[in-house]
């Protein structure tokens, strides 16, 4: 039975909010100008026009073209019965749905980034180094969206991010296709299953908390530097010598409320403001010192739309997925018609504790000293914890992965040259015992016959050496030309 809960409390569903659409929530490098707001009435549109015979590639397609489809409601018109009918495009509700699965989504053996609850109780055990940040999650608000935790089912979140249409009501509905039937959920709902009571802030007041995306661009990089280890070697947007407090943070919002698919090093786009946000609320207290998280997860999820790369929040989308699913079908439970097979699980992630030493490697006198904060941990009773990941780091557990593909690459290459270079041998043994018989039979027919060298064949070693490839050789040097050889 796969993994389903919810950090959602008792209260009912409130008034929603409605949805922004300012061009300072469509993710970096989007052009500044606004992008036309679609009419509350707007009809379902298909795919941009494209030359006869050949249609558009939406993975290609040009931002602001994307942002227009996006816009426009495509549940306002019937569905044609040629959608409707069955077979694959019976998961879709207009053509242009489907070639925006296959082009975007479709292809990724993957499509949805990996992420995991965070163990709260373990942060908890280890207040030396988790402390502060513990109390800033608590205070920001972050506890329940750290504890939910959700199996989910790669194609039907792909399906999710390739049909769904976030709507400009006052409620902020969120209309889909799963499988074959239209489903939809509030915002508020939503809000609810995560644990959270959303309330209407269209004056952006900040009832629900401090926002990250009201910028009209994201910040530079730049603004970073406060969060760094004074004196430390740093580069602004990069994650290496930040402060361990904002080290910790940021771990949390990359399996939380910043996930994303790769280049985890890197703090770019919104997450800049994001991390800035974090150090400017660091010692706010009482009710201005809470995070609007569901304004974070409704414009990163726009972003991530338009981004076309991944489909980010799966276990929070598939837990909305399987409540909108039992209300449209009468309590019918969707997880009964999945495979095991299919399921993807959410584990619960402990977050590491890192020596945040900044000069360990550039003083050898540091190297087998430890940061004084670092807390004590008592191995037995952390040893059912989740074995992908320390309880103490230090120095790297394994290669990482750059490491590793290019020794993978001089494997593969070395192989292959010690395999050519047998086959070389092989094919100069087999000449020399060639011209052996051709003078054997010569000599029968007697015929004159000169002697030579084809009685003699070099020793394997002894002729691998004597035709190295240039690569081995010296600088300057090539292939030996004394024994005859040929150099590849």
């Amino acid at each position: 039975m796969p993994v389903l809960f919810s950090a959602a409390g008792s209260s009912d569903p409130v008034n929603p909010n409605p949805r922004k659409r300012a061009a300072s929530r469509r993710g970096k490098d989007i052009e500044e100008e606004e992008a036309p707001v679609p009419k509350a009435r707007a009809v379902s549109k298909s795919a941009p026009s494209a030359k006869p015979g050949k249609r558009s590639n939406y993975a290609k397609m040009a931002l602001h073209k994307y942002i227009e489809y996006r816009e426009v409601n495509p549940y306002l018109s019937p569905r044609s019965p040629q959608m409707a009918s069955s077979g694959v495009n019976a998961w879709f509700y207009t053509p242009s749905q489907v070639y925006v699965f296959q082009d975007c989504y479709g292809k990724k053996l993957k499509p949805v980034p990996e992420q995991r609850a965070v163990d709260v109780d373990y942060m908890r055990k280890n207040p030396g180094y988790f402390g502060e940040a513990l109390e800033m999650c608590e205070k920001f608000g972050l506890l329940p969206i750290m504890q939910v935790q959700c199996d989910y089912v790669q194609k039907l979140i792909a399906q999710f991010y390739a049909t769904v249409y976030m709507g400009v009501d006052d409620a902020r509905t969120l209309t889909w296709m799963t499988k074959n039937k239209v489903l939809s959920c509030s915002w508020a709902r939503f809000a609810q299953l995560l644990g959270y009571k959303w309330r209407p802030d269209p004056e952006k007041t900040g009832v629900n908390g401090w926002r990250v995306h009201d910028n009209s661009k994201c910040c530079d990089p730049v603004v970073l530097a406060p969060l760094y280890i004074e004196g430390s070697k740093y580069k602004p947007g990069l994650i290496k010598n930040l402060k361990p407090v904002y080290d910790i943070m940021n771990r949390v919002y990359l399996n939380t409320i910043a996930v994303k698919g790769g280049n985890f090093d890197a703090i770019h786009s919104f997450h800049i403001d994001l991390m800035l946000q974090t150090y400017l609320h660091k010692d706010v207290e009482g009710p201005e010192a809470v995070m609007d998280v569901m304004d974070v997860l409704w414009n990163d999820l726009w972003l991530t739309i338009l981004d076309r790369q991944s489909c980010s929040y799966g276990p929070y989308f598939m837990l909305m997925i399987v409540d909108a699913w039992s209300s449209a079908t009468d309590g019918e439970d969707l997880w009964e018609s999945i495979r095991d097979a299919d399921i993807t699980p959410h584990r619960v992630r402990r977050p590491k504790v890192k020596d945040h030493n900044p000069f360990r490697d550039e003083d050898p006198k540091l190297k087998d000293t430890v940061m004084p904060d670092m807390p004590e941990i008592d191995e037995e009773e952390d040893s059912d914890a989740d074995p992908d990941y320390d309880p103490v780091v230090q120095r790297p557990v394994e290669e990482p992965s750059w490491f590793k593909k290019l020794m993978g690459k001089l494997h593969k290459s070395f192989c292959l040259k010690v395999d050519l270079q047998e086959r070389m041998y092989e094919e100069h043994a087999r000449a020399k015992k060639d011209r052996q018989r051709q003078k054997q039979i010569l000599r029968h027919l007697q015929l004159p016959v000169s002697d030579g060298s084809e009685g003699i064949i070099t020793p394997k070693e002894k002729w691998i050496s004597s035709h190295r490839w240039s690569s081995d050789d010296e600088a300057g040097a090539g292939p030996s030309s004394s024994a005859g050889g040929t150099g590849l």
